[in-house]
């Protein structure tokens, strides 16, 4: 959790947790509840969240205040009632993202993304943070961005070990390169 200042909600930094929260202020929001500043907090920090991005439902990633997330909801129903078609709408967007944050989903994300920014190589961590956006929405590109990745690693290693490495060798050189190290 992170520090509540007076007048700021306590957005929980766990995406899981902020993803329920989120869903939760919107649905309050379909019902002229909810919080201005807690929606944009939990927005930015579930879109800064790679693996969370890419489910967010489209009205969350259009939508960056309340106002415009209301207008958005109104499009699926107006009028006596219609706030718990709203509300069920909302539910059933966010479905995708909980199971996929409650399956664990996103956690090796994380962890080969702290290993790879320590690794300080920028053209590493460009080439994984494109692999982790394709992920679902361009599954090639996604297998092209690993392979890429996968190749400037190994050619890391090899510059790393005092070895030279040459611009035609494909992935099964340059890792049979890096197993004499």
């Amino acid at each position: 959790m992170s520090i509540a200042l007076v007048g700021i909600p306590d957005v929980p930094d766990d995406p899981l947790e902020c993803a329920v929260y989120l869903r939760n202020i919107i649905i309050a929001l379909t019902t002229d509840g909810g919080s201005e500043v807690g929606y944009k907090i939990a927005r930015q920090k579930l879109l800064n969240e790679p693996s969370a991005k890419q489910l967010l439902p489209p009205f969350v990633r259009r939508s960056n205040d309340a106002v415009s997330v209301k207008a958005d909801l109104m499009t699926v129903a107006s009028g006596s009632g219609s706030w718990a078609l709203r509300r069920n709408h909302v539910s059933a967007a966010f479905r995708p993202l909980l199971a996929f944050l409650e399956s664990g989903g996103g956690a090796a994300d994380q962890t080969i993304s702290e290993g790879l920014s320590t690794y300080d190589a920028p053209a590493v961590q460009a080439y994984w943070t494109k692999a982790l956006e394709r992920r679902l929405s361009d599954p090639e590109g996604a297998v092209t961005a690993a392979s890429t990745l996968l190749e400037e690693v190994c050619k890391h290693i090899i510059e790393d070990s005092g070895g030279i490495w040459e611009e035609k060798w494909n992935i099964p050189k340059l890792y049979s390169e890096v197993a004499r190290y």
